[in-house]
């Protein structure tokens, strides 16, 4: 099991800096069969610029079936319902990533 905090990963830096970090913490996780826990506690807001360089590219490279092995700690239920609904809308072929 793998365990990472988003919290430090946001702090002092770009949304799409942060998120790319965050996607070269779950990348090689993903390739493995660790399942992967992210802690939201001290995370308040998750903007698609995050979102798109992180489990955008992660649903990109390893498909939207796959995305069950991350599961979330520490999550509000509105933070929860956010990380579904980019799930469910989001489409390999946008450009924005």
């Amino acid at each position: 099991m793998c365990t990472i905090k988003l919290s430090p990963i946001l702090d002092g830096k770009t949304y799409p800096e942060a998120g790319s970090i965050l996607y070269d913490k779950l990348s090689p996780a993903m390739k493995t069969d660790t399942n992967i826990i992210l802690d939201m506690q001290g995370v308040d807001l998750l903007p698609s610029m995050f979102l798109n360089v992180s489990l955008g590219r992660i649903i990109t490279e390893f498909g939207r079936s796959n995305i069950k092995k991350i599961s979330f700690t520490n999550i509000s239920r509105s933070q929860a319902q956010r990380i579904k609904d980019y799930i469910l809308k989001f489409s390999p072929d946008r450009e924005d990533i």
